[in-house]
């Protein structure tokens, strides 16, 4: 529910609502309809406005046509007993709709209460076009007022989620300098051992202790693989847990910011891997999307 009508859950629309609501309700209290076609009447705007917080503008549309042709139908539908829902709709559709919309609602009435449906000669009609004009204006006001909000939430967000980039990609790169250096080195010279390179000149000069000698090499030269191997194994996932770092470093449409970062990143392995693979190691830094987000290194 919360999920589909979002609407609904404004405290601010949902408050206003319930105001008009009440006073509305009141109105009917003081004077109560003497026909069935008001009772109707009230029934749908009542209905219109319970309907509103779910269905903005296609309820405050439907006010102001309830409101407009009840005049038709049942005397009790004057501008008194539908102020309050027409103000209401007024106010609504200036928050959800744009400036031009609140222009034209504006030069409507005015059309309207100056010219085609003037008011009785005890009401003013520049206190009325006031008061839809603060109305209209209460509802842009409104809408702006949420969409800064909104927009100061969404930077907010966007700060604090580069910091944990920044700070991972400075974590990432600590382990990448600390670690990798180290075992690129033991494992160059672990793969020197494995062809039997560690033997000294004079190991071999002894024709009786060639057997043994040839058995010790190759026994050193398995070691020594697997000491390799085992490298190669920690090197590997050096660079995934560097990846899982800079996990969701996502770039959002327009920032400059995280977008060269998440490329300095990737530049940084490609580099590390280039490296690497002169020393002769087949190394390639891991790439992958972790929760459907792709990696940023």
């Amino acid at each position: 529910m919360r999920t589909q009508h979002p609407n609904l859950w404004h405290p601010i629309r949902f408050a206003i609502m319930l105001i008009v609501l009440a006073w509305t309700i009141y109105g009917v209290c003081y004077e109560p309809p003497t026909d069935i076609f008001g009772v109707i009447w009230v029934a749908m705007l009542v209905t219109a406005l319970v309907l509103s917080p779910l269905f903005l503008k296609s309820t405050s549309v439907a006010i102001l046509v309830i409101a407009s042709i009840g005049d038709l139908f049942t005397p009790y539908a004057h501008l008194g007993n539908s102020l309050p829902a027409q103000l209401y709709a007024y106010g609504m559709l200036a928050y959800s709709t744009n400036a031009i919309i609140v222009a034209t609602l504006l030069t409507y009435y005015v059309v309207n209460i100056l010219l085609i449906d003037p008011p009785d000669p005890n009401t003013n009609p520049v206190a009325m076009v006031s008061m839809y004009a603060m109305v209209l204006l209460l509802g842009r006001t409104l809408s702006w007022s949420e969409k800064t909000t909104q927009k100061s939430f969404e930077a907010a967000q966007n700060k604090n989620r580069l910091q944990e980039l920044e700070s991972r990609a400075r974590i990432a790169d600590a382990i990448h300098d600390a670690v990798t250096g180290d075992l690129s080195a033991a494992s160059f010279v672990a793969q020197r051992h494995i062809g039997g390179n560690s033997s000294g000149p004079g190991v071999a000069a002894d024709p009786a202790n060639a057997t043994t000698t040839t058995a010790t090499t190759t026994a050193d030269a398995e070691d020594w693989r697997q000491i390799n191997e085992y490298i190669l194994s920690a090197l590997t996932n050096v660079h995934r847990v560097i990846d899982e770092l800079n996990m969701d470093a996502t770039t959002l449409p327009g920032d400059a910011d995280g977008e060269a970062l998440a490329n300095l990143l990737r530049a940084t392995l490609d580099d590390g891997d280039r490296r690497l693979r002169k020393l002769g190691f087949n190394i390639t830094s891991i790439r992958h999307c972790a929760g459907g987000k792709p990696s940023a290194s």
